[in-house]
C-alpha cells in the first residue's frame, strides 16, 4: 500500500495524480491511502471532474483509492465522489473510510472483490 502523510503537499492536478498512480505502479502496490486533506477542495466540488477522471486512472491501472477522513465536512460539496466509491461490474476502485483503523479492518476483512494487483498490498 502507498500511504500519503496527511503533512504533505496538497494534490492538485492530474497530472499530480497520474505521478501518485505511476509510482504504485512500479512498486507493484494495490492501493493509494491518500487522507483527505491531501485532496485540493475542489477534488469535491459538484460538477468537478477531477474525481471521475482520477478513477478511470485507477481502474486503467487496477489500482484503488483509499480516502481517508471524513466527508461529512464537506457536506453536499462531496460531489460525486461517495457515487464514484459505489463497485460497479464488480470493482470497488474507491473506498471511503473515516479513519487509518477502518482501512486496516477493510483490508484484513477480505471481504471486497479483488483487483488483479491486489496481492502487491
Amino acid at each position: 500500500m502507498q500511504y500519503l502523510d496527511s503533512d504533505g503537499p496538497v494534490i492538485m492536478t492530474p497530472a499530480e495524480t497520474l505521478e501518485l498512480i505511476s509510482t504504485a505502479w512500479s512498486e507493484r502496490v494495490g492501493i493509494i491511502a491518500v487522507p483527505i486533506s491531501r485532496l485540493d477542495p475542489t477534488f469535491f466540488h459538484p460538477g468537478s471532474n477531477f474525481p471521475a477522471d482520477v478513477v478511470r486512472q485507477l481502474r486503467e491501472f487496477q489500482l484503488r483509492l483509499a480516502v481517508i477522513g471524513d466527508l461529512r465536512q464537506f457536506g453536499e460539496e462531496a460531489g460525486s465522489l461517495p457515487s464514484l466509491a459505489e463497485p460497479s461490474n464488480g470493482e470497488d476502485t474507491v473506498w471511503l473510510v473515516d479513519s487509518d483503523t477502518a482501512l486496516e479492518e477493510k483490508i484484513r476483512s477480505g471481504t471486497t472483490p479483488s483487483s488483479p494487483r491486489a496481492g502487491a498490498l
